[in-house]
């Protein structure tokens, strides 16, 4: 079973988050459905490359070896559960339906390899993604009674208090 954190994030924090992501590591994602590739990002300057992602994948690569599946239709996609990765959904505002939607971020820690032999990822990727749910806690508020998450950015807040439903 995974670990996870939900939260509402405004795009200001979501880029100081991958910031501090890309201090340590790197981001990776797919892109688009026209280079069917994982892109790497290692610089905030490359992370337009990441536009259209609504999942981008947290890697360092000393914890090992990305696991990419094939797609019947020539894509890819990051095998989150097989590879040591932390998954962040990127949370996002439509204003002119007034939602703010959810982001997650997730690791699995364990999962089972095709010799069906239980297999644990590195500690140490377990304490990269609790300093980045540290992280998430210390830029955000605590709020209870939300439908989807308990950590809402300041300003975020403030779009609920004029009337945006948080989704």
């Amino acid at each position: 079973m995974g670990r996870q954190i939900n939260f509402y994030m405004d795009e200001d924090t979501e880029l100081a988050f991958i910031e501090e992501v890309l201090q340590n590591g790197q981001i990776v994602c797919v892109a688009g459905y026209a280079d069917n590739k994982p892109t790497f990002v290692k610089a905030l300057s490359e992370l337009e490359l990441c536009r259209d992602a609504d999942t981008l994948y947290l890697y360092q690569p000393v914890f090992g070896d990305l696991a990419a599946r094939p797609l019947p239709d020539d894509r890819v996609y990051i095998d989150a559960i097989n590879s040591p990765v932390v998954e962040f959904s990127r949370p996002n505002v439509e204003h002119e339906k007034k939602r703010i939607h959810s982001g997650r971020l997730w690791v699995e820690m364990k999962h089972w390899d095709d010799d069906e032999n239980l297999v644990e990822k590195p500690e140490e990727l377990g304490k990269w993604y609790s300093s980045l749910v540290r992280w998430i806690k210390k830029h955000s508020e605590k709020v209870n009674g939300m439908q989807r998450g308990d950590y809402c950015t300041p300003s975020l807040l403030d779009l609920v208090k004029q009337g945006y439903t948080l989704w």
